[in-house]
């Protein structure tokens, strides 16, 4: 099912084009329902600190789970936020406050596509959007939320592959959410067996879209967990919020990030950035000399002159006892 065919959220003419950008920041997290109750929070106060999250880390895609959201809700939100986020959901049917939904968003101020469309693979669990911006061809973003239980997994993974095939869609560049199972021993603390039946449907489907899990690939014996529960009075830990990408995009990702959000949820937030060919920045923000200032032999001189004031300064501060 197709929720939307626009084109950019801002518009473009011959005389305004759409930014270009060297690279973005794409996300994931579990915001763990739309309010946050034990903080007195409602949904307009907790997506308020995904709008300070957006900002403060310069995402301009983010993909959420457990969003919780039905049109009321969302229609609340798209008041206060929505001259800043394009926000596309899809929620549980007949329940969309109390479980599951997925959702993406668009930051305005950092991204200006061309085109994008949003395609609904399954209510509440499984959204696509396929954007294009600047020269860089369309980008194909799948966001997941994988059911809690894992003997659902096989059929859940079977009915993805058999939508996406119905709605003549490519294969995604990118997977990311909150795949409710880890497909490696070292991202469980205590380490346990998953059920082997879901790692086998996750391992199948994406080795046939040719996408892995690039983080693991750059950090093979690294150990990182993304979400924490109780199991039995004991603390539990597990790297359930993942990024998968196609091998191909392998160098065009890096700053790789997982840390604590200001939204409270019991899930890390996952990010990466993203270069994609083709796509230069063009005006004021991206802080770079000229290339011929390696040259200008009296602007180094002076450069050279303040970093040793600098240094003294810095010596000077540091031999001085201060309360400050």
């Amino acid at each position: 099912m197709q929720l939307t065919a626009a084109p950019s959220p801002r518009g473009t003419n011959e005389q305004t084009k759409p930014k270009k950008r060297a690279n973005i920041r794409i996300a994931t997290l579990n915001m763990n329902g739309a309010s946050a109750p034990t903080q007195r929070m409602n949904h307009i106060d907790k997506w308020s600190t995904i709008h300070s999250t957006v900002r403060n880390e310069h995402i301009a895609i983010l993909a959420l789970q457990e969003t919780h959201l039905d049109d009321d809700r969302l229609n609340d939100i798209n008041r206060c936020f929505g001259r800043n986020f394009e926000i596309t959901n899809t929620g549980m049917s007949g329940n969309p406050r109390t479980t599951a939904g997925v959702a993406i968003i668009l930051n305005k101020a950092m991204i200006a596509p061309t085109s994008v469309k949003t395609y609904v693979l399954k209510q509440g669990r499984a959204l696509v959007m396929r954007i294009k911006w600047a020269d860089a061809g369309d980008l194909t973003i799948l966001n997941i939320y994988a059911p809690n239980e894992r003997r659902q997994h096989p059929t859940f993974w079977a009915e993805l592959e058999e939508e996406r095939i119905d709605q003549r869609m490519p294969k995604p560049d990118l997977i990311l959410g909150d795949f409710n199972v880890t497909e490696d021993g070292i991202d469980r603390s205590p380490p346990q067996e998953n059920e082997r039946a879901a790692t086998d449907a996750l391992r199948n489907i994406r080795l046939s879209w040719g996408v892995q899990d690039q983080w693991r690939h750059d950090n093979p014996s690294e150990r990182l967990f993304t979400h924490k529960h109780l199991n039995n009075g004991k603390h539990e830990y597990a790297r359930l919020d993942r990024i998968y990408s196609k091998r191909e995009l392998a160098n065009k990702l890096f700053d790789w990030k997982a840390k604590p959000s200001l939204v409270p949820t019991d899930h890390w937030l996952v990010a990466v950035k993203f270069a994609p060919k083709d796509a230069p920045l063009i005006g004021g923000g991206r802080w770079t000399w000229p290339l011929n200032a390696r040259h200008d032999d009296p602007l180094i001189e002076k450069i050279i002159k303040k970093g040793i004031q600098a240094q003294i300064e810095i010596e000077e501060i540091t031999n001085t006892p201060t309360e400050n």
